[in-house]
């Protein structure tokens, strides 16, 4: 799951990032020597990537399983470096053809950021003459050239999974600071490569948009129930066990015969890296961090969907509680919204309606750290201007900024598969457990219609990270036909493959920040899967009421040395 502040939604993408500050990408030099040249320069140099090894990280280098490596691995732009405070950093962007799904024929593109750390005595002409020779001319011939200076030599690498689902990973110097950040105290703690994964469907890895899914299908308006089971299956392709299968095959290219010294999971991201965990068939990384992002699995109990989001709902409420305690002056202002909106919905400048139960969703950012009540509190300020006479009218830029804090219709699998990632046992459908759990309470509490209705009385409750099939009538790119009837396809769906019950390998060295306050993973259900004798056994729970879901973008640093501490003891 992936939740972020009020500011913006590209924000937003990710309460899971850190804190944005960029850092300059020097350009290539105006005479690059030719690629023997520079394979001369570099040869004659020792520890020209990286600094040896110490012996304290030479478990990184033993033997791991080889997964299958990629049908093919090419770099997809020029490697650049970034200048550090007393270091340098090689960025390449690596794209690998891999199979939608095991022994499938068809094929899809998964992309990585990949950061290595130079050593002092590396010449930073030499290297980005010899691997940028071949890019633009020959893709796949520069991988290999990253690869033949790269894969034996590299020390310890560390996987990041990314929030979501349905968000990219984040970007060295665009959205992640390599200076104070997680990342940078990952270089600290004596990692030489950070990976940056696109989950599939996300970001440069055969991204999902409804354009997308409509070049593959047709207009979704004409699908009909081949188009939509076809829809249904393929999209059945992007869940978390897909994604380890991924991250083991981008492993065999940029690390063979090494685990990951890290894995990294952050909210979404967490559950995928337990999926990895629970895989007999994957090594264990040396060790596993997770960031607000253990996942309830109820294999015991034959699946708990339903039992998940009652428990959200509690810690929605709980936070829209604290919201209006600190703004009691919003009361009435968001009661006079939903009025607005209840007697007359208007369209919104990209397309699709503002309804009150839509503006509701921004809620979405009440579980988010610093700053987020006090984003929210901004919007509302600014929902009504006048018009000449005196009456108040919501002003297009409060529709736009709306817009830009809901990311469904740019992340349609945020919409499409968000519940899908609590299905963890066979014969369990999610069936829009949200919207049911939710009619099932009985109190009231969020029924917007009746308590916008008078000044006093109770407050209207905003939501939370929660989807709803009625967002297909609300949103414009997950509206008609097509996408409607592809959502209950997925929402009905009751054969997902168990993402939890391989079982694993042991106890999991490793350790998570549990959040006290989470509104977006429930604290109770984290801690049961660390329990003795659970799935995680072995990881090490830091609860914490320190940080929110958004901790590792809100001091990475801090966050990532607590961790890595106590997974190391």
């Amino acid at each position: 799951m992936h939740l972020a502040p009020v500011y913006t939604l590209a924000t937003m993408l990710l309460l899971s990032l850190p804190l944005r500050r960029a850092f300059p990408l020097p350009s290539l030099p105006a005479a690059c020597p030719s690629r023997e040249a520079a394979l001369r320069e570099l040869s004659a140099r020792t520890g020209w990537l990286h600094d040896e090894p110490s012996s304290s990280s030479s478990s990184s280098s033993s033997s791991a399983p080889s997964p299958s490596p990629p049908l093919a691995h090419s770099l997809s732009s020029p490697a650049v470096v970034h200048r550090l405070q007393a270091s340098r950093l090689l960025v390449t962007e690596h794209s690998f053809s891999l199979p939608l799904r095991p022994s499938s024929p068809e094929t899809l593109t998964v992309h990585a950021t990949v950061a290595d750390l130079l050593s002092p005595g590396a010449s930073s002409s030499a290297v980005l003459a010899y691997l940028n020779h071949d890019v633009g001319r020959d893709a796949v011939a520069a991988a290999a050239a990253y690869s033949s200076l790269f894969a034996s030599k590299a020390g310890r690498s560390l996987l990041f999974l990314q929030g979501g689902p349905g968000f990219p990973s984040p970007r060295p110097g665009a959205s992640l600071s390599f200076s104070d950040s997680w990342a940078s105290a990952a270089l600290a703690a004596g990692f030489a490569q950070v990976v940056l994964l696109d989950q599939r469907g996300t970001g440069r890895s055969s991204p999902v948009t409804r354009q997308a899914l409509e070049l593959r299908l047709g207009p979704a308006g004409g699908w009909g129930t081949g188009e939509v089971g076809e829809a249904v299956a393929f999209l059945s392709a992007f869940r978390a066990d897909a994604i380890v299968k991924d991250s083991e095959s981008v492993r065999a290219a940029l690390c063979p015969g090494r685990r990951w010294g890290a894995v990294l999971g952050q909210s979404f991201g967490g559950f995928a890296l337990a999926a990895l965990l629970a895989d007999p068939g994957v090594p264990d990384p040396e060790v596993a961090l997770f960031t607000g992002g253990l996942p309830p699995v109820h294999l015991s109990e034959g699946g708990d969907v339903e039992g998940v989001y009652e428990r959200l709902w509690e810690r929605v409420r709980e936070k829209n509680e604290k919201y209006y305690a600190q703004y009691p002056g919003d009361v009435p202002v968001v009661k006079k919204i939903v009025r607005a909106l209840l007697s007359s919905p208007p369209p919104l400048p990209s397309g699709g309606t503002l309804t009150a139960r839509r503006f509701l969703q921004l809620g979405l950012c009440l579980g988010g750290g610093p700053g987020s009540f006090e984003g929210l509190h901004e919007l509302l300020a600014g929902a009504f201007i006048q018009d000449k006479s005196g009456a108040d009218v919501l002003s297009v830029n409060f529709l736009r900024a709306v817009e830009r804090q809901q990311p469904f219709d740019t992340n349609p699998l945020y919409f499409l598969l968000h519940e899908s990632i609590y299905c963890s046992c066979p014969g369990e459908s999610s069936g829009w457990a949200a919207h049911r759990s939710l009619r099932a309470r009985g109190d009231g509490l969020f029924d917007y219609e009746e308590n916008a209705k008078e000044e006093g009385g109770r407050p209207v409750l905003f939501f939370g990270e929660m989807v709803f099939p009625w967002m297909v009538e609300d949103y414009a790119e997950l509206g008609g036909k097509g996408m409607r009837e592809l959502a209950e396809g997925l929402a009905g769906k009751s054969d997902w493959p168990p993402l939890y019950g391989g079982g694993g390998g042991g106890p999991v060295r490793g350790a998570a920040a549990v959040y006290e306050n989470d509104m977006y993973v429930e604290k109770s259900e984290s801690m049961r899967l660390v329990a003795k004798g659970a799935l995680l056994e072995g990881v090490e729970a830091w609860v914490t009421s320190d940080f929110e879901h958004s901790g590792l973008r809100d001091d990475g640093v801090a966050i990532f040395e607590k961790l890595y501490g106590l997974a190391k003891d």
